[in-house]
This record gives structure tokens, sequence and C-alpha cells, in this order.
């Protein structure tokens, strides 16, 4: 897990027929420059010079944690005699529900049966109910969206 700071405008300013293919590929782009896709992040905190270990760790702590956990259809359902076979279930929280998680809002998506999927946690202490599942319907909103353009469709 590591931070990334993503540039991307306001949605405000991209218009009514926002322009997403130049928006997912800045994003693609500024993913893609993360050194290593970030692998370096933990070590350094953990094992880095004192005051690189100070800086990151006290930095490095955000508000929202995204974790895509990839596309879990994509290997074979049976194990046709090798030694791995695909175990399908849930996803997100897969800890103790009374544990409040790393960050105060985790996003976790898959693919699963061919449908992407994301399930919102939080912290009802910190952040309302309503408003994260208002959140969560403008960002699957947002996705349907791109999912059309990706289409052609408008």
């Amino acid at each position: 897990m590591y931070p990334v700071a993503l540039q991307v405008p306001d949605p405000g300013d991209l218009g009514p027929d926002r322009d997403w293919r130049s928006l997912v590929k800045s994003v693609r782009r500024q993913l893609r420059a993360v050194p290593g896709n970030g692998i370096g992040f933990g070590a350094l905190r953990t094992f880095g010079p004192p005051e690189v270990r100070e800086r990151l760790g006290g930095a490095a702590h955000s508000q929202v944690v995204f974790n895509y956990l990839g596309q879990w259809d994509a290997r074979p359902e049976t194990a046709d005699g090798g030694l791995v076979r695909a175990e399908h279930g849930s996803f997100g929280q897969d800890h103790d529900p009374r544990d409040p998680g790393s960050h105060p809002v985790e996003v976790v998506g898959a693919v699963q049966h061919g449908r992407l999927a994301f399930t919102w946690h939080h912290r009802p202490g910190v952040h309302d109910t309503a408003t994260v599942r208002r959140v969560a319907e403008e960002f699957a909103d947002a996705l349907r969206h791109l999912a059309r353009h990706a289409r052609g469709g408008r």
C-alpha cells in the first residue's frame, strides 16, 4: 500500500460532454509514473533512514484507501490437475467487523462473475453513513458514465 496524489480537474471543469478519455489516460499515466508501482514505499517507511521514516510515516496516512483486488474470474474454477484452485467468496472486509480498519473510509473493488463491484466501509463515528452512501452512488454513476463512453455512447 502506498499513497498516490492524482492531479485531476474539477468535474465541473470537464464540461457537459466531459472528456473522460483524456481524464482516464491522465490518471493511468500518473499511476504508471509511480516508481516500481510503489513497492519501495513500505520498505522506506519501515527500514529507511530515520528522517525518511518520520516523513513517510506521518504524511502517508490518508483518509481513504482504495483497494482494487483484480478480476477474480480470470482464474479457472477447477484445478485441472494443478495445485491452485480459484476460491470465490466475498471481498472487502476480511477481518473482524469490530475492527475499525486502517483508514476512515475503505473502498474495495473486484470483478466477480463478469461484474465490477465495490464495497465501501467507513467509521460511522467519523463519517455520516448517508454521506458515504451518496459519495458511493456518485462514484457508481461516474463509473457507469465511463462505461457508456467507452462503448461509444453518451
